[in-house]
């Protein structure tokens, strides 16, 4: 037992990034292949100047070549290689505007936490507050006085300057427009990095409902925040040092949490209305999703990776999508995330490697391409 021991810290020491487990890259290209240069040569269409001085308010007449790639695809994904670039943000804008104005498009979906983004869309529907303060980052654990719903409002991950930008932008667009757009975060709160985000509203919801429920919601944060802040990688990290039979408290917790929500869903619908339980559960179910996230990320980071169990995330994040279309039909989502790579996400796949674990990552696209076609 204790070489054991003794290997695993050694394993954990060499450790320093999740990058570190990748295999080492292959090396790059020096020089385009031709056909590669011609075609994109005569496939390629010149964009407006993003430098110093552009107007991001400007004529879109070079995006046209959008209209046709789009087609009449419900879902127009848009991604980018790296977060915190200025000029992703800036033509992401652009092309939202096009997708808006010439398009016909109604939804703004984000890799952003779908509890988080109710009040982000609530702002850009008119709402009071300050769009800085919506999106400026806040340490889990500091927020609200624990389980009774009170407290600070429901902030998440710090986002770049051009995000606001983009938001107060379509703040004024739905200020006279017809069919207003909706903003609506996707993703799981904070990144992974804290449960207090969905868990604050379903402690609100439950003092209301059902009461009964709060120890199981108590447990969970009283477990899970003070490790929380920043993403799942701070709490990546933090797990390393919880133990197994802790981490087990947790997840019980939660899926007994979870099993209470869908048994008495007859009741909390009668007590609260079926709106109100169709949030309530999905944010349980973020909970849930966040922890196995958590989990999953520990265990890889540990030297024992598991490549599907790392898919949790990218599961919410397909499901939250579709259950989108469904209620916004016959409106039109478009959807901004680094895990949906360019074009239309019913054609996005990707595969990745730990060394000896090959394992197909299931990405939202891939999730969700089956069904895209007949939508």
């Amino acid at each position: 037992m204790h070489d054991q021991n003794h290997h695993d810290h050694d394993t954990h020491a060499h450790i320093g990034d999740l990058r570190d487990l990748h295999p080492a890259a292959e090396p790059a290209l020096t020089a385009a292949p031709v056909e590669l240069t011609r075609w994109v040569t005569s496939h390629s269409a010149r964009l407006a100047d993003l430098g110093p001085g552009a107007d991001p308010e400007g004529p879109l007449h070079d995006l046209e070549p959008l209209r046709d790639l789009v087609g009449d695809a419900r879902v127009v994904a848009l991604g980018e290689s790296s977060h915190q670039i200025r000029e992703f943000g800036l033509m992401r804008r652009r092309i939202l505007r096009f997708l808006i104005e010439r398009l016909g498009f109604t939804v703004y979906a984000m890799e952003y936490g779908a509890a988080e983004g109710r009040a982000v869309d609530a702002w850009v529907q008119g709402g009071s507050g300050d769009i800085d303060d919506l999106l400026a980052p806040a340490n889990g654990a500091a927020q609200g006085n624990g389980a009774d719903g009170a407290g600070g409002s429901v902030k998440g991950l710090g986002q770049p300057a051009e995000c606001g930008d983009t938001l107060r932008w379509l703040r004024r667009h739905n200020s006279g427009a017809a069919q207003p757009v909706r903003f609506v975060g996707c993703d799981i709160p904070m990144a992974g990095g804290s449960l207090r985000p969905v868990l604050e509203p379903v402690a609100a919801y439950l003092t209301a409902v059902d009461p009964g429920a709060l120890p199981f919601l108590n447990t969970a944060l009283e477990i899970s925040e003070p490790l929380a802040g920043g993403t799942v990688m701070v709490l990546t990290y933090a797990r390393l040092g919880l133990e197994p039979a802790v981490q087990d408290r947790l997840t019980a917790a939660l899926a007994r949490l979870l099993g209470r929500f869908t048994d008495l869903r007859e009741v909390y619908t009668e007590r609260g209305g079926a709106e109100a339980y169709a949030t309530a559960l999905s944010d349980v179910r973020a909970a849930v999703t966040t922890d196995r996230t958590q989990r999953a990320m520990a265990e890889a980071f540990a030297g024992t990776p598991d490549g599907l169990n790392l898919s949790a995330r990218e599961r919410y994040l397909a499901d939250t999508l579709l259950e989108l279309l469904d209620r916004s039909r016959p409106g039109i989502a478009s959807c901004s995330s680094r895990t949906m790579p360019t074009s239309s996400a019913r054609s996005t796949r990707y595969r990745a490697h730990w060394p000896g674990h090959p394992w197909a990552i299931c990405s939202p696209g891939r999730s969700a391409r089956t069904t895209f076609p007949s939508r």
